[in-house]
């Protein structure tokens, strides 16, 4: 068949075998604890349906827009962090579900999509939405003036509509890279730390804070800028 479910066995992985699969048009993957999707799974060119939702998900193949049948994406109540700029490729796409996520940034791209931004379906769900995430600066303007920004679906049912706002209160202060509400040595040394990679796995928030001249580059010239704004009072 062209359907595939997941079963009632929770998955943790999917095979690279997956894209080997050329005839599937539907599949379920939701309520799993899948982590990354294989590459593989952009092959799968007959996909007009793909429901992810409720996963640990941090990241889309960077290839995504390959799936050029697909029709529906959701991907809700995930831990998203990026899109990648192939999105706008996914020409067929009519829903896309990124709500409850930890998207702070999404691709001037998904603007060539041809979704109906503002409106609801026949069962009052979403065509678009981005609820709970943290999409506060530079959002694109399809989305930008969406009435669906702020739109997801209850997570209990799954069947109604609710608004959820974007998350924007723990956006980063430049410099701040402790997020203590002071900025002094220890911003230095945690700045340090992250260029020697001494530092493990910092945040979003503190790469962000760390990036002192907000040049998307975490370098000496950041550890400069913090000292001379310290030594400037």
């Amino acid at each position: 068949g062209n359907y595939f479910q997941g079963g009632s066995v929770t998955l943790h992985t999917i095979p690279e075998s997956i894209g080997d699969m050329t005839n599937l048009g539907v599949l379920y993957f939701n309520y799993n604890e899948l982590t990354q999707l294989p590459n593989s799974i952009t092959e799968l060119s007959n996909l007009i349906y793909l429901v992810l939702s409720f996963n640990q998900l941090t990241s889309f193949p960077e290839n995504l827009g390959n799936l050029s049948q697909l029709i529906w994406l959701d991907a809700g109540y995930n831990e998203l962090e990026s899109i990648p700029e192939s999105i706008g490729e996914l020409n067929n796409l009519s829903y896309l579900w990124i709500f409850n996520n930890n998207l702070t940034y999404i691709p001037e791209s998904i603007c060539n999509l041809n979704i109906n931004w503002n409106g609801d379906d026949f069962q009052f769900l979403p065509y678009f939405g981005a609820g709970a995430n943290s999409l506060c600066d530079e959002v694109p303007v399809c989305i930008e003036n969406s009435s669906n920004l702020n739109s997801s679906i209850d997570p209990l049912y799954y069947s109604f509509e609710i608004t959820l706002e974007q998350e924007c209160s723990d956006q980063c202060l430049i410099m701040d890279v402790n997020n203590d509400g002071l900025i002094n040595v220890i911003d230095i040394v945690n700045t340090v730390n992250i260029i020697l990679g001494i530092s493990s796995n910092p945040s979003e928030i503190e790469l962000c804070a760390a990036d002192a001249n907000s040049d998307d580059v975490i370098n000496v010239i950041d550890v400069v800028t913090i000292i001379n704004f310290i030594f400037s009072f």
